[in-house]
């Protein structure tokens, strides 16, 4: 049970879930540890990271070597990394209307994806691999899922009418519920069988900024650029809780792989730690 977080402070750390202590510091020191984004491959070996908006460089760390190799650079700063299931690949978002998909072993570019909307550029900030070859990516005016080996477009989802761009977006274990935040005091649900967004009200004076579903999909957990963090029942489409964390803007919130935790974490450095009974 550990946490991964980076930032601007030149390294990747390790947290334990239990103690809430540091257990180990990767890159301390190098410029190149400076990130935005991270994923884990899931046997904790492998470590992936986005660099800052001056270092636009996906990386690989290794866990226990440290040892950093370079895949390549997007044109603009990078808003979320993902690795598949199987670690052999990784999809890294930009903010320059694409997506990258890397050969994990030979550090090559395998497939390029692009944003569709004329005149738009949009910010490739959530990534998710229904499974080895599927990619879902949710761009700040669309949602898209491609095969990776042949590049095909299985599907599209624009963004609610009624808004001007998409900030965050999660996206349930099975792949079929989609939840959005637009910057507004609300959550927008994506109902596959009608085929149409629903809003989830947000309490009044709040501007949701984060949202992420637990394991079991039964919740749906949201962070506000007021400090606050909500909670709902994917089921019920109900508001469960409300809790205040910061005065300041929280910059991510993530549940951990059993579901007892989540994490928040802020742009002023802290990471808050919440148990779920």
């Amino acid at each position: 049970r550990e946490l991964v977080s980076v930032g601007y402070a030149d390294r990747i750390s390790r947290w334990s879930l239990e103690t809430g202590q540091e257990i180990s510091r990767i890159g301390e020191g190098l410029e190149g540890a400076s990130a935005l984004a991270v994923d884990i491959t899931a046997d904790g070996t492998l470590l992936a990271t986005g660099g800052t908006a001056e270092d636009r460089t996906v990386r690989l760390w290794s866990a226990t070597t440290q040892e950093m190799r370079e895949l390549g650079r997007h044109e603009s700063y990078l808003g979320n990394v993902a690795f598949n299931p199987g670690g052999n690949r990784l999809a890294s978002g930009s903010n320059d209307d694409t997506v990258q998909v890397w050969d994990v072993a030979s550090g090559e570019a395998v497939m390029s994806f692009k944003g569709d909307v004329p005149g738009r550029q949009q910010s490739f900030h959530s990534l998710y691999w229904l499974d080895g070859d599927t990619l879902a990516a949710a761009g700040s005016d669309a949602i898209y899922r491609w095969d990776v080996p042949t590049g095909k477009l299985q599907a599209r989802i624009a963004r609610p009418e009624d808004v001007a761009l998409l900030t965050d977006v999660a996206f349930s274990r099975d792949g079929t519920g989609v939840a959005a935040a637009a910057q507004d005091d609300a959550v927008y649900f994506w109902e596959p069988e009608a085929g149409k967004w629903v809003v989830w009200p947000a309490p009044e004076g709040t501007t949701v900024a984060n949202v992420e579903f637990s394991p079991d999909d039964q919740l749906l957990a949201a962070t506000t650029f007021e400090g606050d963090m909500l909670l709902w029942s994917v089921e019920a489409a109900e508001l469960l809780a409300s809790y205040q964390v910061t005065t300041g803007s929280i910059a991510a919130v993530r549940f951990s792989p059993d579901g007892r935790s989540i994490a928040v974490g802020g742009w002023d450095s802290p990471i808050w730690l919440w148990g779920i009974p």
